[in-house]
């Protein structure tokens, strides 16, 4: 006993320190464990205080505006604007106060938006002159409004250079402007041009396509209005040779053509019924005797079929068609129709050196033919009455006679009429 008790004193020694020494490891690992557990409890209140204050925070900014007495305003439909009547007030479809004249004037020019050069400054005096001489009440442009890629903001200096300061600061043309987008608008951000209404009460400009209805007074005592139905499309949607080009591609990327064409059919069968007149504004030639890779590849507003199916039977009532795109002046007929080319408005296809062909127009098939072909440029001016519509192209030379002039009866006579 006596020689065993060291050496079990010395194992039980040994034992005692090995189960110390376990147990520290165990104390040791719960106190990870209690650590661990404590860091995510931490980390997980964190993250809820952040969410809380992102959900917070924009419900108290939202409060406090609205006890300033803060509105929200209405979101806009951007690719769906309904079809305008006479008495309804919606976002994209304008009704003009009517008047008592017994005549509708205005001006329709396009592809003109050069900061004044290239003559732009000179057909901007013979509108003005020509709006004084004719009370003319707006000007419809027909795209192509600021060269070479349109605006990239509501605040883009290019809007003052290019419309405000030559027509309204220098020429005094202040008349409402009922604009469009063209090619090279689409280069730009769309929606600038929308948004730069803010800047002038000049520049109506409600969405990228939109309708206006026009009044005037057929008796000229107040007593009996006629109305005119003018349809502004964005014609660049229904153009599969812009869809391939980069720089207006993402303008148009993934926009569905059909939804404007069924609202283009809304809109005309609206006009049929109860105006005296329809016009369609489109920035694209629908018959052109211009030859060039973004006219002669246009499907679906070409001198093709497709441009008979897409209008359906409204297209009878259209009394005519504006554009721009070719920078010269014209008067074609097509499907008994007048087209009317107004691309005048600065710089000219043969002063950029452009080699497109031109070439008298006839289809057969459409009844097409060109009446009237110039590289000039001017402006295209119209005033219609209750029983006709008068059509002239002038240049600008304010004391030269027009360059031509067209005389249209009355079609139709349903619709208008309405007091």
């Amino acid at each position: 006993v006596l020689r065993a008790a060291p050496a079990a004193r010395s194992w039980w020694a040994r034992s005692r320190s090995w189960l110390d020494a376990r147990g520290d490891a165990r104390l040791c690992r719960g106190r990870q464990r209690d650590m661990t557990w404590s860091s995510q409890i931490r980390g997980r209140r964190s993250l809820l205080v952040v969410l809380g204050l992102v959900v917070a925070l924009p419900v108290l900014v939202m409060t406090l505006k609205l006890a300033a007495g803060w509105t929200p305003e209405p979101r806009r439909a951007l690719l769906t604007p309904p079809v305008m009547g006479p008495r309804e007030s919606l976002s994209h479809g304008l009704r003009v106060v009517p008047t008592c004249a017994s005549s509708l004037s205005f001006i329709v020019v396009g592809d003109f938006g050069r900061g004044g050069e290239w003559g732009q400054t000179e057909v901007a005096e013979a509108m003005k002159v020509w709006a004084d001489e004719h009370d003319a009440r707006f000007v419809i442009s027909v795209g192509d409004n600021f060269y070479n890629a349109g605006l990239e903001s509501a605040d883009d200096p290019q809007f003052f250079t290019s419309w405000h300061d030559v027509y309204v600061r220098d020429t005094d043309l202040t008349i409402p402007w009922y604009p469009i987008m063209g090619n090279h608008d689409e280069r730009g951000l769309p929606m600038s041009q929308v948004d730069a209404s803010k800047h002038s009460q000049l520049w109506r400009f409600p969405a990228l396509y939109y309708n206006v209805t026009h009044y005037f007074d057929t008796g000229g005592r107040c007593e009996r209005r006629e109305c005119v139905h003018v349809v502004h499309m964005r014609s660049t949607e229904f153009n599969e040779y812009y869809r391939r080009e980069k720089a207006v591609s993402r303008s148009i990327w993934g926009v569905d053509s059909s939804v404007q064409e069924k609202w283009v059919k809304a809109a005309l069968q609206w006009g049929k019924q109860n105006c005296a007149y329809t016009f369609v504004v489109s920035h694209h030639p629908m018959f052109t005797s211009r030859r060039s890779p973004s006219t002669a590849k246009f499907p679906t507003y070409g001198p093709q079929k497709p441009y008979r199916r897409t209008f359906g039977s409204s297209w009878s009532t259209v009394d005519a068609v504006f554009a721009g795109h070719a920078h010269f002046l014209e008067h074609a007929t097509a499907i008994g129709t007048d087209h009317f080319v107004s691309g005048g408005g600065s710089q000219l296809d043969v002063e950029r050196g452009a080699a497109h062909r031109f070439r008298n127009l006839t289809l057969e098939e459409d009844d097409a033919s060109t009446e009237f072909a110039a590289q000039a440029r001017g402006f295209l001016g119209v005033t219609v009455e209750e029983d006709r519509v008068s059509y002239g192209f002038w240049g600008t030379d304010t004391a030269a006679p027009p360059l031509y002039t067209l005389s249209r009866r009355r079609r139709r006579r349903g619709g208008g009429g309405a007091a």
